[in-house]
């Protein structure tokens, strides 16, 4: 399922997961999917730009290149947190991926007209637990939605709340 740039609002009985855990060859991906009314030009200058990520996600510093490392802080986590990412792979303005150290991720943009669907894929390893970290991304998709000019993201709280029975079943 797929959630429409815009949508959302209201105390947390409307959030619907647009999440789903795939199980592969080598392990397990949590992907996720959302449609932004947006050219894929736009979209990428808000999820892969410095400018863009800052009023949604983390404050990017370093040369976001392929093989080049930049450090993330995370204001809306407790204590922002600062981590090293690794640029794995970066295509302009489709696709790229990062390496945390902890957590793999990658984030591939595919246009159609007007519209654009990102496609977040989250490499889960053994121990992580996809009922806490799929709130974690739908809070944070929401929040990108809100800084394109969406209704505001729920606290946190109101995410893991809702949405983690559906992941913790995936």
């Amino acid at each position: 399922m797929t959630r429409t740039e815009g949508a959302g609002g209201g105390a947390g009985a409307d959030l619907v997961p647009t999440g789903r855990v795939e199980v592969t060859d080598d392990g397990r991906d949590l992907v996720l999917e959302r449609s932004f009314d947006a050219r894929v030009e736009d979209l990428w200058s808000s999820v892969a730009e410095p400018a863009g990520l800052a009023p949604w996600f983390g404050v990017l510093d370093g040369d976001p290149r392929p093989g080049g490392t930049v450090t993330l802080r995370l204001p809306a986590e407790e204590g922002e947190p600062v981590e090293e990412v690794n640029v794995l792979a970066c295509d302009p303005p489709r696709s790229f991926s990062v390496d945390s150290g902890g957590w793999r991720l990658a984030l591939s943009l595919v246009p159609s007209g007007p519209t654009t669907t990102l496609f977040l894929r989250h490499r889960l390893g053994p121990a992580d637990d996809p009922g806490d970290i799929g709130p974690g991304w739908e809070f944070y998709l929401d929040r990108l939605a809100a800084a394109r000019g969406g209704p505001a993201a729920r606290p946190f709280e109101a995410y893991l709340e809702v949405l983690r029975p559906h992941y913790a079943r995936s």
